[in-house]
């Protein structure tokens, strides 16, 4: 080999060490800059669920109440009854062609709907969504501010809500007939 070649090369390979020397460095940083956003992410997350009632929440009901209040769970099948009985109270007031046209447009709709092969939540969760609804003591609501879901024991929620209700320097009874009939 000769010298001026090898010289290329050890000089290529020099400059090829720098800039896998630059890579990496750059890679690092790009490291523990997603780690500390993930860390923030984390303490963010703690707060969107607010316990203020009693209940001691477990990990997965605490999980599953950080998705939000609009979350649509997976169904395991198509309530296809319900959908139809829904259907066929809300169109009672329709022209009777339009009736007939709704029905066969849901009837299509129904027939070419498919049971999710997956759920998007996991089976603990699923456990404590039935865990959740069974206890009638604690109430879910939105927050004020902010996309938190606030768990709060019934008794207090009714409390607060007659003492909102009852300030006659805010609120009025409504003494019309037609809008309180």
């Amino acid at each position: 080999m000769a010298l001026s070649t090898r010289l290329y090369w050890i000089g290529t390979n020099k400059r090829n060490q720098k800039k896998k020397k630059k890579i990496r460095s750059r890679h690092q940083q790009k490291l523990r800059r997603v780690d500390n956003e993930s860390r923030n992410h984390e303490e963010i997350k703690r707060g969107w669920v607010v316990n203020a009632s009693s209940k001691t929440l477990s990990k997965n009901e605490i999980s599953l109440l950080r998705k939000g209040m609009n979350y649509a769970i997976t169904p395991r099948h198509i309530p296809i009854k319900e959908i139809v009985a829904s259907v066929e109270q809300t169109i009672t007031n329709l022209p009777t062609d339009y009736k007939d046209e709704l029905r066969a447009d849901i009837c299509s709709i129904l027939k070419k709907v498919k049971t999710p092969a997956t759920s998007n939540i996991m089976r603990e969760e699923r456990e404590a969504v039935k865990e959740l609804k069974r206890d009638d003591r604690i109430i879910f609501l939105p927050a004020d501010k902010g996309n938190a879901t606030v768990v709060l024991n019934k008794p207090d929620y009714n409390e607060q809500v007659t003492a909102i209700l009852q300030d006659t320097k805010t609120y009025a009874p409504i003494t019309d007939r037609q809008r309180n009939p």
